[in-house]
């Protein structure tokens, strides 16, 4: 399971640990895009036109690279997780969010995780059974003598 860290200021760490903050919002840009969604879907979403861009749906959670949320109290070892609902991305529509750019990534945070239920998720996915891969991704390459 794969972890998404995030380092947040005093004042926004304190309002999503008391419950009042739920949605953490950065930049619609191309460094938070990789972070948060899978290589595949990188590329497909940056070779989408601009004018073309969906906004206001939901990422489909196999395009995440993250299932949980780590929050860090600025650079300080106190943290908090939280499970990862959905992932939006839309467009700013009021002045309320803290950013000059007129696109945002919306993560929106489900149920704060202890470390019991941490060691249990990672259990469980040590556990599952294997599943044979995709026959796609295993087929071998054609042979070409240019390649020797």
């Amino acid at each position: 399971m794969k972890k998404l860290h995030l380092i947040l200021k005093w004042t926004w760490y304190l309002q999503v640990k008391s419950g009042y903050k739920k949605i953490e919002y950065r930049a619609n840009t191309p460094f938070w895009r990789r972070r948060i969604l899978t290589d595949a879907a990188f590329l497909v979403y940056e070779n989408i036109p601009t004018d073309k861009r969906i906004f206001g749906e939901s990422v489909p959670k196999e395009f995440l690279k993250h299932s949980v949320a780590v929050f860090h109290k600025s650079y300080t070892k106190e943290t908090m997780t939280f499970e990862i609902q959905k992932v939006m991305f839309t467009e700013v529509v009021t002045a309320a969010v803290p950013f000059a750019y007129d696109q945002v990534i919306e993560i929106h945070l489900g149920a704060r995780l202890t470390e019991a239920d941490l060691n249990e998720v990672e259990r469980l996915i040590a556990n599952r059974p294997k599943l044979d891969p995709p026959a796609y991704r295993w087929r071998p390459l054609p042979e070409n003598p240019q390649w020797r």
